[in-house]
């Protein structure tokens, strides 16, 4: 029989008083003493202790030579590469070190070629995707007064494969930057920070910091630029000294949870219903924390994790209660008093972070209500000026990119994007205020006159756009959604514009209306085609499953009223647009729910095309059942006129449509008899 040891003798007070207690022998605090919340005096009898004294000081000296052991095979591998590698790695590994990064990081860099990839592959410098159905850009883009055409991304896309090229050819492609020959997503962000930063600390969802610092990187790389709402050179500040000024562990659960999203190694990011997936946990901390923080005095942070949940529920399909967070966002910096600067702030960097984020509010309402075709809750701009071109840089924050087999860094002109994205906005926020605010009798001929007026002031803003944003540069994927909603928006005015009826009957007052509509419609398309080309649409974009939904309905419509002549170019165009919704659907909820409205309207004939050029989506009546259920969404689709969109087309309710058309089709006598047929 097995010897049966007693427990250690505890004596919980020094010698001389009477109190003891048999201790379980834990370490550092025994169970009793634990309860009752005192501190362990231990008196150690050598008969009972010495063996498992001796055991755990055996397991701690093992342990620590284990450390010591994978510390030295560390360093030694180190030691190594710093001998073995080129000039130029060893002062990328030497550039590691001296900003604190601990060799096992440094080697995992190493190995998974983070750090040293041009040591390991050569990647196509020239890559582009390739068109769906019809290889070539369609004959009736190409005008001459397409001014896309003209472009380096035009000119970049359509070049030879090097093998084919001649010795001048080859000559006159090194004068392209990487940006125009390589896909965004082969891009890193460089910022020191982003290095050594610890997430962990400000969750209580992951302890992986090198899982984290990946997802930041992705969301600044992805979402960042078009939907910004906080200022990331004060974001990652705080985050790196611990200060909660402008930093909250609210708003980093809220960054993560939307960059879990971003990351394509993540096989459940779909899943937001989904408890198991890392976005479902970082969403969940952070609905916790807003809970918690509705219980405090306002801050600036919980205005920003506002607008990043309005984003999530809305790519969730469930705008109607994002918008609610979002009017929440609204009313708390109303109350901060953000949208005014004031003559005697507490401090310039106070200062600077509320308005940046009063124009980023403004900004990000104002887009969200034009597209839901409802009034904007903020009827004006924010009272503090935009900064002059020669301080913007600095007011807004910069981005470098670095691009594989390249040294250099690129700038991406952030700041000059946020002036001009909050210069197009102003006047996109009035076009919204007068068309779904306006309750008065106003003649249409007044009407008109005031749309005339925005339309010029929409041409204004485009003549005037910096060189690095002018239709001959872009090139970035928020340069390109710049240029996509100015088509967009004077697109829905030229509609408006234009005689009711078919276009071909407008009057000769209406030619250089129906010119603009026309123009805008190629320039939008052209953009959408070269994004492709260039950066396809597999990485994550909150913001372009709207762009692909324009596309795909403008084609829609054409196919169905349009001749012959063009049929296959519009088949094309709406092929590339399903397939764009169907890419950003394994990214985001939303233009899921996008793709299987777009493929609804398709013909079998084009639904059989389609699923040639990707994987299908399908789903079974039960799920579709269960999305009609959790689909909370107001956005419009298939928009013909913006002033007179009924209900019925909104995708909340085209999605309930849809179901009950296929519970419907399930259950008819002629559909069973096919299913059970052999």
């Amino acid at each position: 029989m097995a010897e049966i040891r007693l427990p250690l003798r505890l004596s919980r007070f020094p010698k001389g008083r009477k109190y003891q207690l048999l201790c379980d022998g834990i370490r550092p605090i025994c169970l009793p003493c634990t309860n009752r919340g005192q501190e362990c005096h231990y008196s150690i009898e050598e008969s009972d202790a010495r063996p498992s004294f001796l055991k755990r000081k055996y397991d701690d000296i093992a342990k620590e030579f284990q450390a010591l052991q994978r510390s030295h095979e560390n360093l030694e591998q180190l030691f190594h590469a710093l001998q073995s590698r080129s000039e130029s790695d060893v002062t990328a590994i030497v550039h590691q070190i001296r900003r604190g990064a601990d060799a096992s990081s440094i080697l995992r860099h190493i190995q998974a070629g983070d750090l040293l990839v041009q040591l390991h592959t050569r990647p196509e410098t020239r890559f582009r995707h390739e068109f769906p159905y019809r290889a070539g850009m369609p004959v009736f883009l190409q005008t001459q007064q397409n001014p896309y055409l003209q472009s380096l991304m035009y000119e970049a896309a359509f070049m030879r494969p090097p093998a084919e090229q001649s010795a001048s050819e080859l000559a006159l492609c090194d004068r392209f930057r990487p940006q125009y020959l390589k896909p965004y997503l082969a891009a890193e962000i460089v910022d020191p920070r982003l290095d050594v930063i610890k997430p962990s600390a400000w969750t209580n969802v992951s302890t992986d910091d090198d899982m984290m610092r990946k997802l930041l990187r992705l969301y600044f790389l992805h979402e960042y630029h078009w939907l910004s709402c906080f200022h990331k050179d004060y974001f990652l500040d705080d985050m790196l000294a611990g200060s909660k000024k402008y930093c909250s562990s609210l708003l980093v659960n809220a960054v993560l949870a939307q960059a879990c999203n971003c990351n394509p190694d993540l096989s459940d990011r779909l899943e937001y219903w989904n408890p198991h997936s890392l976005g479902y946990k970082f969403f969940a901390e952070a609905k916790r924390l807003w809970e918690m923080e509705l219980m405090e005095k306002s801050s600036i942070t919980t205005v920003q994790a506002a607008v990043i949940i309005n984003i999530i529920y809305n790519m969730y399909s469930m705008d109607k209660l994002g918008m609610t967070y979002g009017v929440q966002a609204v009313a708390m910096a109303k109350d901060l008093k953000i949208f005014y600067s004031s003559s005697r702030p507490k401090s310039m960097k106070r200062q600077h972070v509320y308005d940046f984020t009063a124009w980023c509010l403004y900004y990000w309402m104002s887009l969200q209500c034009y597209h839901f075709m409802v009034p904007s809750f903020i009827k004006d701009p924010p009272k503090v000026a935009l900064p002059n071109p020669d301080s913007a840089s600095r007011w807004a924050g910069e981005f470098l990119l670095r691009y594989p087999l390249s040294q250099t860094l690129y700038s991406m002109h952030h700041a000059e994007l946020f002036k001009s994205k909050m210069d197009l906005i102003r006047v996109i926020n009035r076009i919204g205020v007068k068309l779904f605010h306006s309750t008065d009798s106003a003649s249409g001929e007044e009407d008109n006159t005031e749309l005339n007026e925005y339309l010029i002031a929409l041409k204004n803003w485009y003549l005037t756009l910096p060189a690095s944003l002018a239709p001959s540069a872009i090139i970035f994927p928020c340069q390109l959604k710049l240029h996509l909603l100015y088509h967009n928006v004077v697109i829905n005015l030229c509609e408006l514009l234009v005689p009711s009826g078919k276009e071909s009957e407008a009057d000769q007052t209406s030619e250089e209306t129906l010119a603009q509509l026309s123009h805008s419609r190629i320039c939008f398309e052209t953009i959408m085609r070269l994004y492709y080309l260039r950066h396809g649409f597999e990485s994550a974009d909150a913001y372009m499953a709207h762009d692909l939904a324009v596309l795909g309905f403008m084609a829609l419509g054409k196919l169905k009223d349009g001749g012959r002549v063009q049929n296959e170019d519009l088949r094309s165009t709406l092929l590339l647009a399903a397939k764009g919704l169907g890419d950003q659907g394994r990214n985001y909820y939303f233009p899921f729910t996008l793709f299987h409205v777009i493929q609804g309207e398709m013909s079998e004939e084009d639904k059989a095309l389609l699923h040639q050029f990707m994987t299908s989506l399908k789903e079974d009546v039960i799920s579709r059942q269960v999305r009609a259920k959790h689909v909370q969404a107001q956005y419009p689709c298939d928009i013909i006129k913006i002033t007179d969109y009924p209900e019925s087309k909104r995708l909340g309710n085209l999605i309930k449509q849809y179901v009950n058309l296929a519970i419907s089709e399930a259950q008819s006598p002629m559909t069973s008899e096919a299913t059970n047929s052999p």
